[in-house]
């Protein structure tokens, strides 16, 4: 987004981020005959929970890395310990990471947290089990063992949800255009406007540099840019902000 922002809203710059993933999100979810586990396409509900979700992380993250660019956000927390190359502003977080991030900015999204979950179980939940359980013997009186058993591994099911295309669309909606207002309350289009006002003055065709690149490969063309970046624009572009 190189054109002039002046007067646009901060959701017109995260819907094209939101706006793919919830599209298929909804086409996925549509393809739900029954939410019944013996009706296997309920699994497109899981499927389209996680693609919607993937935008969300994305639009989240786009969003903390403008309102670094204003300066609310430090360079530190959002890299997260990662070293992206100079001229790169990235979002190092996790998703339940960012909504954090943003409650403590002002913006509570936390009723995305139960989607979040219902995603965080089914990608994310595996574990190998090695010990005690408790078996009962349902007689008159019953009664309890307990025996060491395993290793067995153990892992999620699909989880269904009452969720369906509405929802979702709802949810990206909201998220747009209440990310889009914290934008906004934080004046990013002005912060926007300054970098590339500072990029505008930075030297054309910078010497011995252009020279190198006439003969130069691709991966050597890479680390000449790489390096002007380092030297004008600094990690996290500290050298304009």
């Amino acid at each position: 987004m190189t054109e002039s922002i002046s007067g646009i809203p901060g959701r017109s710059i995260l819907q094209p981020i939101l706006d793919p993933s919830t599209q298929l999100a909804c086409d996925l979810v549509g393809m739900v005959k029954s939410r019944n586990s013996g009706d296997p396409t309920h699994r497109f509900q899981i499927a389209g929970l996680i693609v919607f979700l993937a935008g969300v992380d994305k639009a989240l993250g786009l969003a903390l890395e403008i309102l670094y660019l204003t300066g609310r956000v430090d360079w530190k927390w959002l890299a997260a310990n990662r070293s992206p190359e100079p001229g790169f502003v990235e979002c190092g977080r996790g998703l339940t990471a960012k909504l954090f991030k943003i409650r403590e900015l002002g913006l509570d999204l936390t009723a995305l947290g139960w989607l979040v979950e219902i995603r965080n179980w089914y990608v994310h939940e595996c574990s190998i089990y090695a010990g005690y359980r408790v078996n009962v013997e349902w007689e008159e009186p019953p009664r309890a063992h307990l025996r060491a058993i395993g290793p067995e591994v153990s892992t999620s099911g699909i989880p269904l949800a009452g969720i369906d295309a509405a929802t979702i669309k709802t949810y990206s909606d909201d998220l747009a255009r209440l990310l889009g207002s914290l934008l906004d309350q934080n004046d990013w289009s002005t912060a926007w406007r300054r970098i590339q006002q500072r990029l505008s003055e930075l030297p054309a065709d910078p010497e011995p540099e252009l020279t190198r690149i006439g003969p130069a490969g691709a991966e050597v063309i890479h680390e000449i840019v790489t390096a002007l970046n380092a030297r004008f624009l600094g990690d996290g572009l500290s050298k304009i902000l």
